[in-house]
């Protein structure tokens, strides 16, 4: 039975607090996966309000990754799309009919242990 959920790994940077603590100059980065549950979106789950939180489905290079980000703003059936530690000009518009937005359900480990 699919009733629209499904699994996603999503790319996020974290550094150790020992590099946090050390000064900003060369702090080293590393990216994990981080699973999170992605429910199938209804439009009307976005018009309720703003930063609503998303998992988009991107192309990166030869591979498709999941990105999490908020609902800044919609207009006219496009969803402009915040990702955390991007700047505002890097945000994308998408169709909020898109079969590649979410809504973001929250982390897998969370769901799983519940």
């Amino acid at each position: 039975v699919n009733d629209g959920v499904k699994s996603a790994a999503t790319k996020h940077r974290t550094s150790s607090k020992k590099r946090k603590m050390a000064s900003s100059k060369g702090k080293k980065k590393y990216e994990e996966d981080d699973y999170r549950i992605a429910l199938k979106l209804k439009k009307s789950s976005l018009c309720q309000k703003k930063q609503t939180p998303v998992l988009c489905l991107l192309e990166s290079g030869p591979e498709y990754h999941y990105f999490a980000g908020n609902v800044s703003a919609i207009v006219e059936d496009h969803a402009r799309i915040h990702f955390v530690g991007t700047s505002k000009c890097d945000d994308l518009w998408i169709p909020t009919d898109s079969e590649n937005l979410f809504l973001d359900g929250g982390r897998w480990e969370e769901h799983k242990s519940s």
